[in-house]
């Protein structure tokens, strides 16, 4: 197993919450890479002062990131909260998902934005998100530890590495919303954007 992914679909039974907070510890005990969305965010509003690891990265929307910075007694407008929000997680990278994803991981802070986005936000397609960073995490573990044959990289450190997977899943994400949308505009769904992946994935990801 090379990424966990708790959250989509978890509910907020107790039980249920206390087995995904033991699914996160023992994530954060491997030093796993795990993404952490959906309810499983609210797990951690209810503990704010679990401090995670730096392979472990949490998608919240708008209103889950006002949510996750008060619980930690941070203000969600003041400058540069995530990067304090971060911090405060033990390095663990953000993502707050809007008409552009804002990336943090530590220092580091990018924006994930394309030309032209979809204006309405497509139910599922937080989900769609979260199931590519599993995978580009995937790719990313199996690079890192030489499960398949490539040219050493000198010029590219692990953080660049890292994020570059990130960066991809949130590109992925945007630009099949952004075709299903030209195609279907408001009466788009996820189904579509599923199909649109592979398209998008040879015409934009494969050679950039």
């Amino acid at each position: 197993m090379h990424v966990v992914v708790v959250g989509p679909g978890l509910g907020r039974d107790r039980e249920m919450q206390d087995a995904a907070g033991a699914i996160l510890v023992e994530a954060k005990r491997r030093n796993m890479p795990v993404v952490i969305d959906a309810d499983a965010l609210y797990w951690l509003e209810q503990y704010p002062n679990r401090v995670f690891h730096q392979k472990a990265v949490l998608t919240p929307n708008l209103v889950e990131f006002q949510r996750l910075c008060k619980s930690r007694n941070l203000d969600p407008n003041e400058s540069e909260v995530e990067k304090k929000l971060s911090k405060s997680l033990g390095g663990a990278t953000v993502i707050r998902k809007g008409l552009s994803d804002v990336i943090t991981f530590r220092e580091h802070h990018l924006k994930a934005t394309i030309p032209n986005p979809s204006p309405r936000r497509f139910g599922g397609q937080g989900d769609l998100l979260t199931g590519s960073l599993a995978t580009f995490l995937g790719f990313h573990h199996a690079f890192t530890h030489n499960h398949w044959s490539h040219d050493p990289i000198s010029d590219v450190t692990e953080d660049e590495l890292w994020l570059s997977a990130i960066y991809a899943a949130c590109i992925l994400t945007k630009l099949t919303a952004a075709k299903v949308f030209e195609r279907f505009k408001r009466h788009g769904n996820i189904s579509g954007m599923l199909e649109e992946i592979p398209l998008v994935m040879r015409d934009h990801l494969e050679n950039e």
